[in-house]
């Protein structure tokens, strides 16, 4: 590869206004730029770093909402199923190493805001704009286990890790026992 240099004679550079500045000469000799390797290897590794990082980490996505999903849930005892809640108030269960859609449930009405697993991962709490915290049993999804009615919004769910006890967060905090 050719580069050819753009240079200019300091003879025949006039300056426009008093403020502008001299023309600085630069050396591009080695022995005037003591630093100039190291600080090419520091560039290099940085390019590689940022390869790593946008080399495509996105694996697949789980398309089937019809509005932004606001909550998402991991199952504790399995590693494939995840269930998501969106601004339509659906509920979709996934099996995350097929990609397919399991369930769909018209759990609330408004945006589902929280998402929790039970720790046996046999059901899922959510919560939603209606001010409701509804208990769902994969065993049978046509209809709530149990419906928890609360003051205001809720905006997040988190179970016990083992009593049967869970908490919404909203304008307040609350304990709830499931088995009530």
């Amino acid at each position: 590869m050719k580069v050819k240099a753009v240079t200019r004679s300091a003879d025949v550079f006039e300056r426009e206004r008093p403020s502008d500045l001299q023309p600085l000469q630069r050396s591009y000799e080695p022995i005037h730029r003591p630093f100039e390797k190291a600080r090419e290897y520091v560039r290099a590794l940085n390019a590689v770093k940022l390869d790593r990082v946008f080399a495509k980490p996105f694996v697949s996505s789980l398309g089937g909402h019809s509005d932004g999903v606001y909550a998402m849930a991991k199952n504790p005892k399995s590693t494939v199923s995840v269930v998501s809640g969106a601004g339509d108030g659906v509920v979709k269960a996934w099996n995350l190493s097929t990609g397919k859609e399991t369930a769909s449930i018209d759990a609330h009405t408004g945006i589902v805001w929280g998402l929790t697993y039970r720790p046996d991962g046999l059901a899922f709490l959510s919560c939603g704009e209606d001010s409701t915290a509804k208990l769902w049993s994969f065993m049978d999804l046509s209809r709530p286990q149990s419906t928890f009615m609360a003051s205001s919004q809720l905006r997040a769910v988190d179970h016990h890790y083992t009593d049967p006890i869970f908490a919404t967060a909203g304008d307040v905090v609350a304990i709830w026992d499931e088995s009530r």
